[in-house]
């Protein structure tokens, strides 16, 4: 199984007055991935009003259901797909639409992206480091 590739997506940088702090800021909250059909994810990490508001949008059943909540947060989690970007999920069809057009390939990269941007590891990434 080849893991995704990840690489640091540098947002904003280049904008004239920008301070670097801000773009060091904007580097740790977005990561790009390719996953296994070649497709350029960018994963962005979400932040609290948004996980607030797709718990909102999953429902009760939906959010307290962590295999269900999980595939929730990892679709939100998207920006683009080679380079068009998504707009954030705001509905339970949108949601499954992300996930649709992801299938298990974009997700597994993007959960890849994930755990880069919070900085844990995933299973396969403790399998890779166990072989070494």
């Amino acid at each position: 199984m080849t893991e995704p590739k990840l690489k640091n997506v540098r947002t904003g940088a280049a904008q004239a007055g920008d301070a670097p702090k801000q773009a060091v800021a904007a580097a740790k909250n977005q990561v790009e991935v390719t996953d296994k059909s070649g497709r350029k994810i960018v994963v962005r990490r979400l932040n609290a009003l948004e996980k607030m508001r797709l718990s909102k949008i999953a429902g009760a059943d939906g959010a307290a259901n962590p295999t269900y909540f999980g595939y929730v947060i990892l679709a939100a989690s998207v920006a683009s797909i080679n380079g068009e970007p998504e707009e954030f999920p705001m509905t339970p069809r949108a949601i499954e639409a992300l996930i649709s057009q992801l299938d298990d390939d974009g997700l597994a990269a993007v959960s890849e992206g994930v755990a880069e941007l919070n900085g844990t590891t995933t299973p396969a990434k403790e399998v890779e480091h166990a072989k070494n």
